[in-house]
Formats: C-alpha cells, sequence, structure tokens
C-alpha cells in the first residue's frame, strides 16, 4: 500500500507561485510565536498570510477546497 503524503496550504501557494517562501516563513515565525504564548489564540497560516495582506479571502478558500483534496 502506497504511503500518502500529507499536502501542505502553504506548501501547495509557493508552489504555485501564490506566496514567496519568505512569506511562508514569515508566516510560520508569526504562527510559532502564537504557539510560545501560553492561553494565545494560534492562527492557521492561511489566516495569517491573509491577515499580512498575501493573498485575499477568495484565494485562501480556493487553496483549503484545493488541500481538502489533495488529503483526501
Amino acid at each position: 500500500m502506497k504511503e500518502k503524503i500529507k499536502v501542505l496550504i502553504g506548501q501547495m501557494m509557493v508552489a504555485d507561485g501564490i506566496i514567496t517562501i519568505e512569506q511562508l516563513n514569515e508566516a510560520l515565525e508569526i504562527q510559532k510565536g502564537q504557539l510560545d504564548k501560553p492561553g494565545s489564540e494560534v492562527k492557521r497560516v492561511g489566516v495569517i498570510l491573509q491577515n499580512l495582506g498575501y493573498l485575499d479571502k477568495e484565494t485562501l478558500e480556493k487553496y483549503i477546497n484545493k488541500v481538502i483534496l489533495a488529503n483526501f
């Protein structure tokens, strides 16, 4: 049986040229900072990228659907 590789939204966006690897790393650092603060709300990477202005709501929704289908 073949092992399924989990597709991550940030990796997919970088591969498709929607964001740069630097933008993804920035969002991941922000998320890591949220994880390091007890009681802090931890946002998903896609939401952080949207909040930073790197993508709009429609693009985020499109990629959420693509990731769901790729991981199904």
